[in-house]
């Protein structure tokens, strides 16, 4: 089977303990630990820096991918970068956008229309022994986006709207899901540039549970990453 994994980078992030040198580092693993659980995958590193990583940090990360695409002179990433005065804020828009640009590059070139699932993992996380294939592939899913299960919502539900959430550090969708895929990107955009406008404030995690219905997603108790939350450096395990 062919697996498409594209892994979105900002190694130069201010909203983040590590540096930019650790962070590449991380992202480096990340890239490692997909080879080593996927080793047939088709890996796509999206980085989106702001300011643009320096030419070795740019090396690095395309030798070890098969594709790399630079996000960074992108004029909206630049304004949010530039603009937006919350880190989170700021971090959740920019990574819509970026993903949504990434998937038309990805649907120009082809590189996801041959694939028997695509995966989406964070820079910086890193697939470990409790990741299972299988749990992707099943056959019940081969329509649904896998997930691992909601959680609740660390906000009060009128700040938000919302009362549970999905982590996105890991997750995978069926070609298929390609298109369903896109507009719930451009969804999340527009949702998040609403809620800016008028004063709230909500996130991709909490965005994939309010826009998917329940009937297009399988749960998985623990869906195998594990690595360090960037503003805090708390170890995590999903």
């Amino acid at each position: 089977m062919k697996y498409s994994v594209f892994v979105t980078s900002a190694v130069n992030a201010s909203f983040s303990v590590f540096n930019p040198e650790q962070r590449l580092q991380q992202t480096l693993a990340t890239i490692a630990s997909v080879r080593k659980y996927l080793p047939e995958a088709e890996i796509t590193v999206v980085e989106c820096s702001v300011p643009v990583i320096n030419a070795d940090m740019e090396k690095a990360l395309a030798d070890q991918s098969d594709h790399f695409v630079s996000l960074s002179n992108d004029t909206n990433v630049i304004f949010m970068t530039e603009n937006g005065d919350r880190g989170d804020v700021t971090k959740n828009l920019t990574e819509a956008i970026v993903l949504r640009r990434l998937m038309a590059v990805a649907a120009k070139q082809g590189w996801f229309s041959d694939s028997d699932r695509i995966f989406k993992i964070s820079g910086r996380y890193m697939l470990n022994d409790k990741f299972d294939i299988t749990a992707h592939t099943d056959a019940a899913n081969a329509n649904k986006f896998v997930f691992r299960k909601k959680n609740l919502s660390q906000f009060r539900p009128e700040y938000t709207g919302v009362p549970l959430q999905y982590q996105t550090r890991l997750y995978s969708f069926a070609p298929v899901l390609f298109d369903r895929y896109c507009a719930v990107l451009d969804q999340m955009i527009d949702t998040m540039q609403d809620y800016f406008n008028q004063g709230k404030y909500i996130d991709i995690e909490h965005l994939w549970w309010k826009l998917l219905d329940s009937r297009e997603i399988t749960e998985l108790d623990k869906i195998g990453v594990s690595g360090n939350i960037a503003p805090n450096g708390q170890q995590i395990d999903d």
